[in-house]
């Protein structure tokens, strides 16, 4: 880092944080902005994604011990959730095999008495919305960035 660099700082040039409402729904803020020219090439990647995570979320299901609709039923919510809530265009937000033997560990003793599909799958959708409801957004990827960044 240069001397002239290291003096400036960074209230003088940074963009002001988003208030109110845009702190929380970031969708307030880059939907008004959103590219049009984007769209043809944004709905591309989306189908390309979906074909990609539609069978990966049938098979955790699967793994957890769950009918093939609550991996679907998942994918939906996690997917419209970031829309909502996310901050970054390049992250793809899906279940993980981690998370499927852990939902079928913890709804298998709970699950063993006949529920109807609502109740079996919104109590780990829940418990996963609170938790990263619960987080920092961007904590992990600030710490990445700084970690690597002081290597530097």
């Amino acid at each position: 880092m240069t001397d002239a660099a290291a003096g400036v700082d960074p209230k003088t040039w940074a963009v002001p944080p988003p208030r109110g409402l845009r702190r929380f729904l970031p969708i307030l803020t880059w939907l008004p902005a959103y590219d049009r020219r984007w769209l043809r090439f944004d709905v591309i990647a989306g189908a390309t994604v979906w074909g990609l995570l539609v069978p990966e979320m049938i098979a955790y299901s699967a793994l957890a011990g769950l009918p093939p609709q609550a991996g679907l039923y998942t994918l939906l919510a996690s997917l419209a959730a970031y829309a909502i809530f996310g901050t970054s265009r390049h992250v793809v937000v899906a279940g993980t095999s981690a998370s499927a033997v852990l939902i079928a560990s913890g709804v298998g003793r709970v699950a063993v008495f006949p529920a109807p599909m609502t109740t079996r799958c919104w109590l780990p959708a829940s418990c996963f919305f609170a938790a990263g409801s619960s987080l920092r957004r961007g904590s992990c990827g600030s710490a990445s960035s700084h970690s690597s960044s002081r290597d530097r």
